[in-house]
């Protein structure tokens, strides 16, 4: 009589075989770690811009001008009161971005050979080389939406309570990143979606209205709540209360659209504007003559002020109406602001990139921060002059990869594996599109997110590889005694 093999045999070598390769696994934290030193020490303390001093000035004055959404600047004033100076904001925020890419290794059940490779040659763009050392918002909202979804990623292969707990706070970080980058709470709805999808995956058409409709009131609650707390945490310690930072972002908006609109057609119905008795002509030959796709930054004082005259409760309402009243050049306008920013004719007009710290004069002095541009900053910004040329450093070939993996990773793997890189590609390509409605300058760093999700989004896919090959290779269950015996 022939004899099965022994069970717990079988059973080791069932476990053996489905085991996670640690050697792979050490090689890909050794590359996250190494890259994450390497952008740290080559960058550090950061490169400031203007804007950067600004919300510097904040952080140390507690005195808030309103036009930046006050959180990365409170943030910066409990690192600074830690260690002066934007060093230690620097590591925290690059902390965001490589611990998310350490989670996706943690939490794999596997890794792919590729996976180091992959980290290697996202590391090695510009995009985190440079960018992860520039101290701006559009970074910060990036690393702490990148670092929420990688939350989910993990939540997706955890149980009980830690699974919960990764909901949570990957909530809480998109959430924050919202409040730090005017438009990119559309990020927010989509996290919340995608945990009701893993939590209740019924497929009925009725049970997919409600996920829908829970994530997006899910989303709001998550909003208003950590809104609501950190404003106020902010007013707590601020010696001048933020401003109305979204009702200026729309005044703003609302003055280039104006312009755009005009200068697309020249007969543009202006009646909603010489109702309130404003100097049409001027507007008119203001728009023609200054007006461009790349920036508003080129529209003369007397156009602002013209506009100015209108109180922001009156403006905003007129300046819906002229758009609808010209609704063809206000779409040929809007058209021609997203192609400069998804694919610009001249990148070099588009503040491709920073290096060094520069600022208002007056501020830095009152700050005691030295204008500084290194020899290795020099270096760092040829090396990116490399990139810039190519479509590699074209916000629309990203946004093809991420259209691409939103279609082709659910196919592969299964809605179910894919959704945390489905949801983190869709929600860089949403937050791309509110562009096409709120762009107002051609500046790389705007749509910084997208090519950021699509670096994450490939580090997972590889691991989403490699946890299908191992399931592959997985061998039969053993035999249970007795179950299939003969003679």
């Amino acid at each position: 009589m022939k004899h099965d093999p022994d069970p717990p045999v079988a059973v080791a070598i069932h476990r053996l075989a489905d085991a996670p390769n640690p050697t792979r696994k050490r090689w890909a934290y050794a590359t996250i770690v190494g890259c994450w030193l390497v952008t740290l020490a080559i960058n550090a303390p950061g490169h400031l811009s203007f804007d950067s001093i600004i919300q510097l000035n904040e952080a140390r004055t507690r005195s808030y001008m309103g036009f930046h959404p006050p959180l990365m600047s409170y943030l910066m004033m409990l690192f600074d009161t830690i260690a002066p100076g934007t060093a230690l904001f620097l590591l925290f925020m690059q902390a965001l971005f490589f611990g998310a890419l350490l989670i996706v290794v943690r939490m794999a059940r596997d890794v792919s050979v590729l996976t180091p490779l992959v980290v290697l040659a996202c590391c090695a763009h510009p995009f985190v080389l440079l960018y992860q050392g520039i101290v701006w918002k559009d970074v910060l909202f990036a690393n702490f939406a990148v670092f929420g979804f990688a939350l989910l990623f993990a939540a997706a292969r955890l149980r009980g309570w830690g699974r919960y707990a990764c909901y949570a706070f990957s909530l809480l970080c998109v959430a924050c990143g919202g409040l730090v980058r005017q438009n990119a709470s559309i990020a927010l709805p989509v996290l919340a979606v995608a945990i009701a999808y893993l939590e209740f995956p019924s497929l009925s058409l009725r049970a997919q209205a409600a996920k829908f409709l829970g994530g997006a009131v899910a989303a709001v609650i998550v909003m208003l709540a950590v809104g609501s707390g950190t404003d106020a945490l902010i007013l707590a310690s601020a010696k001048v209360s933020p401003g109305p930072t979204y009702g200026m972002a729309l005044v703003v908006l609302g003055r280039y659209d104006v312009s755009g609109i005009i200068a697309h057609n020249d007969k543009a119905n202006v009646s909603v504007f010489e109702k309130r008795r404003l100097d049409v002509p001027l507007l008119r030959e203001d728009a023609d003559r200054y007006y461009t796709p790349e920036r508003l930054d080129w529209l003369p004082k007397r156009f602002l002020e013209e506009l100015r005259k209108l109180p922001r409760e009156e403006f905003i309402p007129a300046w819906g109406q002229f758009a609808v009243d010209n609704f063809g050049a206000y779409l040929r306008h809007r058209l021609e602001v997203f192609h400069w920013m998804i694919w610009p004719p001249d990148i070099t007009h588009c503040l491709p990139l920073h290096v060094g710290i520069t600022g208002p004069p007056d501020v830095m002095a009152k700050l005691d921060v030295p204008t500084t541009l290194r020899p290795s900053d020099r270096t760092l910004a040829a090396y990116t002059a490399y990139f810039m040329p190519t479509p590699l450093y074209r916000h629309g070939s990203f946004l093809v990869v991420a259209v691409l993996l939103c279609v082709l990773l659910p196919l592969r793997y299964g809605l179910n594996a894919a959704l945390p890189v489905l949801a983190l590609s869709a929600a860089g390509i949403l937050f791309t599109l509110t562009w096409t409605l709120t762009g107002v300058a051609c500046d790389i760093r705007y749509m910084y997110f997208l090519p950021l999700a699509v670096f994450a989004c490939l580090v997972m896919a590889t691991v989403l590889e490699a946890e299908r090959a191992a399931g592959a290779r997985k061998p039969a269950p053993p035999h249970i005694p007795g179950g299939d015996r003969h003679a």
